[in-house]
């Protein structure tokens, strides 16, 4: 599915360049914000509408995650491609700006790190090297995005300009993988526990990734801030 839709907006990307070669209205930008580094290929379809086909990218090291139970070897994984068409009404650098992203964007971590005293569910854990718990939260794939911000790439005058935008990306109610596998301990008994069959550590883990889903709700409205710097051909 990823592959397919990053190749539809590729192939979107390169028949705008296609098709802008008759026209003098198409710009790059390069951007960086909340969504990672990214580029923009703007096309003036009217004198205050233009179109953007943006593409961005990148990844943040998750150092704590609740509490630092989930720790190390993973992140916060940003892709994202998307549509976006800006409305210019004070014929100026003003925008107000709607478009639909395909949403790639998940948190993804796995740790093995000895750690004692972990509360899972209702019950606390000692977790051994043998200890593997991989946690993973994943937004919907098609998110809205609406936005204001500042810049018209296509502007005449100077073919360099700045961009702001400021917007948010409704990617809904995360959906969360939660799993720990091997051996632990017991924090009361100091008994070895199995947590591929012990039933009572897999009734604790479903509660504690309610616990997860219930925190990670708010993720539902993810802010878009990014800064570009456009060049008009």
């Amino acid at each position: 599915m990823k592959n397919f839709i990053t190749t539809s907006i590729i192939s979107t990307l390169l028949s705008a360049t296609l098709y802008a070669q008759d026209s003098s209205d198409i710009a790059l930008t390069a951007k960086f914000g909340t969504l990672g580094f990214g580029v923009d290929t703007t096309l003036g379809l009217s004198e205050d509408v233009n179109l953007r086909l943006n593409l961005n990218k990148g990844k943040v090291t998750v150092d704590d995650v609740d509490n630092k139970k989930y720790i190390s070897d993973g992140g916060v994984d940003l892709f994202t491609a998307g549509v976006i068409a800006d409305y210019h009404p004070y014929h100026n650098g003003f925008r107000a700006s709607a478009g639909l992203y395909y949403n790639a964007n998940k948190i993804d971590v796995t740790d093995n790190i000895p750690q004692d005293n972990v509360l899972i569910g209702k019950k606390r854990y000692d977790f051994t090297k043998d200890t593997k718990t991989h946690l993973e939260v994943t937004p919907n794939q098609l998110a809205p995005y609406l936005g204001i911000g500042w810049g018209n790439a296509i502007s005449k005058g100077s073919p360099w300009n700045i961009s702001v935008d400021v917007g948010v990306l409704y990617q809904g109610k995360p959906d969360v993988t939660l799993s720990m596998s091997g051996t632990a301990r017991d924090h009361d008994t100091g008994k070895n526990v199995n947590l591929d069959t012990n039933n009572i550590f897999k009734n604790n883990v479903a509660k504690e990734k309610s616990k997860i889903q219930s925190d990670t709700d708010g993720l539902a409205f993810y802010p878009v801030l990014t800064l570009g710097v456009s060049y008009r051909f």
